[in-house]
């Protein structure tokens, strides 16, 4: 099934939908659940790995992104989504406007901001805050800043 129909008959049932096959039907029944306001920390925890998949899914070939990375409010959920694109592209524009209007008909319950940063030859770093959470980088010290934040001190603090 091609994904024009998928998102087709999920609108048509009203149903949160993704075309992510990683994610899949599984994700879809969860993603039905959302709605539930008492959620764990874990259900939190698995509703944002299905969100960065999705994100990443959408935006994995899309060249000129540089980077795409989340931070979270967990109470209530609130995400902030942040775009770094290294060169301006109504095509990749527009696949990231795609991308973010699934996250907000997949994730209905959850409250979105979203940010597209363009570079413009700035350094990608100084707009990556305290916190985010890696979903896509193009640029290999952009994962390296990202696996220092995660495994050891903060990339910024003082030796």
């Amino acid at each position: 099934m091609n994904e024009s129909v998928t998102d087709e008959l999920a609108l048509n049932r009203n149903l949160p939908y993704t075309t992510n096959p990683h994610v899949g039907s599984f994700a879809v029944q969860r993603l039905g659940e959302y709605p539930k306001q008492d959620v764990s920390l874990e259900e939190r925890k698995d509703q944002l790995a299905d969100l960065r998949d999705q994100l990443l899914f959408d935006l994995s070939d899309v060249e000129p992104v540089v980077a795409a990375y989340v931070t979270v409010r967990i109470s209530p959920l609130k995400v902030h989504v942040w775009t770094l694109v290294d060169r301006r592209s109504e095509e990749a524009e527009a696949r990231i406007a795609t991308a973010e209007r699934k996250l907000l008909s997949c994730f209905p319950m959850v409250e979105f901001d979203f940010s597209t940063i363009h570079l413009r030859e700035r350094d990608p770093l100084q707009f990556i805050p305290e916190g985010a959470h890696l979903v896509k980088a193009s640029r290999p010290e952009i994962a390296e800043y990202f696996t220092r934040a995660t495994t050891g001190p903060a990339p910024n603090a003082p030796s």
